[in-house]
């Protein structure tokens, strides 16, 4: 099934080319996200992009559909999945909540049926909080958020930034404009 993507800015454009990372919303409780056309979604998402999320409004709810339609249950990841085929896990957000009462960013929660991509200020803020709440576990996302200042030229003062986590987006931008610039990855 093919999908169509209609990215939201000329920014959204830009990282949309990169086919780095994808961020679907979605709400699988009405009759427009079927198990079906959500496992399709991730099975596409998988094959286009490096990375992907879903956020989803009802984190546990979801986890029992996809479990019952042959997913296996993450180790790893409490409310994440195994998709039965790639064998790859999907990790399940909360949309509108926070992974733990520690994290100072709530994930946003999707408010159409379409396919939709968080902003990347949105986006940014997320992944420090996530880094904030588990710092060890969560060194991935502080990885992502550097990658994503250098791919993007991302100016110190980006519009959007969550409070919660601006000093760690400021700190971040300066150590990399103190490093010297290493090779194109």
């Amino acid at each position: 099934m093919p999908f169509h993507v209609r990215p939201m800015s000329l920014h959204c454009t830009q990282l949309l080319a990169r086919r780095t990372h994808a961020c679907f919303g979605i709400s699988p409780f009405n009759s427009y996200f079927t198990t079906e056309r959500i496992t399709e979604l991730a099975r596409w998402g998988l094959n286009e992009f490096r990375g992907m999320h879903f956020f989803v409004p009802d984190v546990p709810a979801a986890h029992q559909v996809l479990l019952q339609h042959g997913y296996r249950a993450s180790i790893r990841m409490p409310a994440g999945v195994i998709d039965p085929q790639s064998k790859v896990r999907v990790d399940l957000l909360p949309g509108g909540g926070c992974l733990t009462p520690r994290c100072p960013v709530a994930f946003p929660l999707p408010t159409e049926t379409a396919h939709a991509y968080l902003n990347l200020p949105d986006l940014i803020s997320v992944k420090l909080g996530s880094f904030l709440a588990s710092p060890v576990r969560r060194t991935k996302d502080k990885a992502d958020v550097v990658e994503l200042m250098v791919r993007n030229n991302l100016s110190r003062d980006l519009a959007g930034i969550h409070p919660a986590v601006q000093a760690l987006y400021v700190e971040i931008w300066d150590a990399i404009q103190s490093e010297p610039e290493g090779p194109a990855s």
